[in-house]
């Protein structure tokens, strides 16, 4: 069944490219699986070692969290780097009940084989933290994923917008400058920006 519903989320078109990593979608399948599909089939080709950072949403565990366990879908079981180097990080506890990582393995399984994975989630850091721990992980060679929905809009996220057309102007015009600080590696103006 699932290879069936990816099957179908593949079948997008995208031009391949080279790149160090890629901002994929985490949301079920039904809301942003054809943006997620469409993400991984522009991607060329990935290393041996694939980071996957993601939000904490549950809160539960530390703020920035590594797991070394191996991880199971139904297309099989992915196996874990087990980089020493983040051992001191390690939480298995921060991951138990996380989907924004696990959401993003049935893609990679379905478009790549032979490769492993390094899971890390993150509550919010600050901009120094995120650097030192780009630092670090930025001396293994690896293919970079960052699992984000990006906009989150509505009420309960503190946007009262009524109008339809301009809660869809608004996101799209915060998505795109958002987008631009990405492409221009201005990451301390995108890290202002979120907060």
């Amino acid at each position: 069944e699932l290879n069936s519903i990816l099957d179908k989320l593949f079948s997008v078109r995208a031009i391949e490219r080279e790149s160090l990593g890629a901002i994929v979608p985490h949301a079920g399948y039904i809301f942003s699986g054809k943006v997620a599909a469409k993400v991984y089939k522009s991607i060329k080709s990935i290393k041996n070692n694939v980071f996957l950072l993601g939000p904490n949403h549950t809160g539960v565990g530390s703020r920035f969290a590594v797991s070394f366990d191996d991880w199971e879908t139904p297309l099989g079981v992915v196996e874990n780097s087990r980089l020493e180097f983040l051992r001191k990080y390690k939480d298995e506890s921060a991951h138990n009940y996380e989907h924004s990582l696990e959401v993003q393995l049935p893609f990679l399984q379905h478009r790549f084989k032979n490769f492993k994975i390094t899971p890390i989630t993150m509550k919010l850091l600050s901009l120094e933290e995120i650097e030192s721990i780009a630092d670090e992980i930025s001396k293994e060679d690896g293919y970079f994923i960052a699992s984000s929905d990006f906009i989150h809009f509505g009420p309960m996220y503190g946007f009262n917008q009524t109008n339809e057309i301009d809660k869809m102007k608004w996101v799209k015009e915060k998505d795109d400058e958002l987008v631009h600080l990405l492409e221009n590696f201005e990451y301390k103006k995108f890290y202002n920006k979120v907060l």
